[in-house]
């Protein structure tokens, strides 16, 4: 199986709404660089996508959050407005910013911001954001152990589920991007490890 298939019920929960153009324009290079680690994961780009962010009284805000799978799980905010151009992310991630650009910091604000000058920019962060993604992947909750295709996803080395939100769901998926493999022909010796 090469690739997940995105069925109507993820698509349409897909945002449609009218995304400016700079912003449309970052986010496809910003989905452009994270396509080969997405690849690797057999995940459709279409799993990255782009929504209008919300205020809490629920109205759009000039950010727009670039998410894998659900809005709820963020890479990255952008904003590239007359008023201010920068990119978003989650104050966890400031240590890894910080080895690719500069930031700033605002106090008890959960983002950290770097200064964007024009679409175009985003090609150097590609780096930063598959790391976000890296961590997003790995930290997902899990509904579930594994599925019935356990075996062909332990001889693969990583979840072959189609459907996208089975694929997320998987906490063996978790152990899978780990290594740690329980069953089939690349099944780890679990005598020596302390549970």
């Amino acid at each position: 199986m090469d690739q997940f298939a995105l069925d109507e019920a993820f698509l349409d929960m897909k945002p449609r709404e009218n995304i400016p153009a700079e912003e449309q324009r970052a986010f496809e290079i910003i989905r452009d660089s994270l396509a080969e680690m997405l690849a690797q994961e057999n995940i459709p780009k279409e799993a990255v996508g782009i929504t209008n962010n919300q205020q809490k009284d629920g109205k759009p805000t000039d950010y727009y959050v670039v998410y894998f799978y659900k809005p709820t799980f963020p890479i990255c905010r952008i904003r590239l407005s007359k008023r201010s151009k920068e990119m978003r992310i989650l104050q966890k991630y400031k240590d890894e910013v910080a080895k690719h650009t500069e930031y700033k910091e605002k106090p008890n604000d959960n983002y950290v911001t770097i200064p964007i000058a024009a679409a175009d920019d985003f090609h150097a962060f590609g780096p930063l954001l598959a790391f976000v993604l890296d961590d997003v992947l790995s930290t997902m909750p899990s509904d579930f152990g594994c599925c019935a295709r356990y075996e062909a996803c332990s001889n693969a080395g990583k979840c072959l589920n189609p459907t996208l939100d089975l694929f997320v769901q998987c906490s063996y998926r978790k152990k899978l991007r780990k290594g740690i493999i329980f069953y089939g022909e690349n099944r780890i010796d679990v005598s020596n490890i302390i549970f």
